[in-house]
């Protein structure tokens, strides 16, 4: 019976994240054909082009965004959002989890490191930043530590010899943070 339980739990381990990973993706995919069909003339409308209009829309807006004027009303409209609690954390989680994707270079988490706090306690961490330039002209290492299960992390600036490079990518670093060492057998 354990045998049996085993290999029930090692296929949920496995088909359930693909499954609802596949159902977000088409969830999106369906919702945001719905909305934008709409918007697509009835004798110009083939299957996709809702999504292609956003991914057109995207980009429009994307460009809009180098006007100084267009960028401020924006801004005026993201002031408001971070004002109202609920709304102001799932916004900020967002655009700043659209700004690292957007924005980042190569380089960005591009070393996984091993940060001592003390001797018998150690982080996984990401390096940012490897030249950070503080006050009073030291340099500093900008680290990312997240937290386990994406709860949250913390940057911290630490001076180099408190790192320790690791052969690990950073993909299975990540992995390795996020799922806090949890492993299936």
């Amino acid at each position: 019976m354990q045998s049996l339980s085993a290999i029930f739990w090692k296929g949920a381990a496995t088909l359930l994240p693909l499954l609802v990973t596949v159902y977000a993706l088409y969830w999106v995919v369906v919702s945001v054909e719905r909305l934008l069909r709409r918007l697509v003339p009835a004798e110009l409308y083939f299957p996709g082009s809702g999504l292609l209009l956003a991914v057109v829309l995207i980009a429009v807006f994307g460009a809009l965004m180098h006007f100084f004027l267009f960028e401020r009303l924006i801004g005026l409209g993201t002031g408001l959002l971070n004002r109202i609690p609920v709304v102001k954390s799932l916004y900020s989680a967002l655009q700043d989890f659209l700004d690292y994707v957007g924005h980042r270079s190569t380089d960005d988490l591009s070393r996984v490191v091993l940060v001592t706090l003390q001797d018998d306690c150690r982080l996984i961490g990401f390096v940012t930043n490897p030249r950070f330039e503080l006050e009073d002209g030291s340099e500093r290492v900008s680290v990312y530590l997240p937290m386990s299960y994406q709860i949250g992390g913390f940057m911290v600036l630490l001076s180099p010899d408190r790192l320790e490079p690791l052969d690990i990518s950073v993909e299975d670093a990540m992995r390795l943070v996020l799922t806090a060492g949890v492993r299936s057998r």
